[in-house]
């Protein structure tokens, strides 16, 4: 059952969507030399908000990112949805855990490469607190159901 003061949260897109790279993997790619996030293979697919809460930041122009949004969680996350085709959320909006707030795309270059991404969803999700970022699926429903 849903608690809304639980750190569970569920998966942005669905379980067909294989993960292309995993949290953690190491790799000059990545300004922490680690993968900081989930990268979901999919294309033009619907992204669900991970948990209730509210838009800190929707931008549609970062050189890495490309189109991403910024939730705020009451439970202490914030979580960063990355390479979006289209966002159908903006700043201050409440989303709900669930529903739609954007489409995967593949905005955004690859600092590295300069070259656009392929088509993926990154998914983060860090701590409020410290800014820390945190492994995203430990905090799924599949993970703790």
């Amino acid at each position: 059952m849903y608690d809304e003061r639980s750190p569970v949260g569920k998966r942005p897109v669905g379980k067909e969507y294989d993960i292309s790279c995993a949290y953690g993997v190491k790799g000059d790619s990545w300004r922490k030399g680690y993968h900081p996030g989930v990268d979901f293979r999919c294309k033009d697919v619907p992204v669900a908000a991970y948990q209730d809460g509210k838009v800190v930041a929707a931008f549609d122009n970062d050189p890495n990112w490309g189109s991403y949004i910024k939730v705020g969680h009451p439970t202490g996350f914030y979580s960063y949805y990355c390479h979006l085709s289209r966002v159908f959320v903006g700043a201050g909006e409440k989303v709900e855990r669930g529903h739609p707030i954007a489409v995967s795309g593949n905005s955004g270059v690859n600092r590295k490469t300069g070259l656009p991404h392929p088509y993926h969803l990154h998914f983060e999700t860090r701590l409020v607190s410290t800014k820390e970022d945190v492994e995203p699926l430990f905090y799924t429903e599949e993970a703790n159901g």
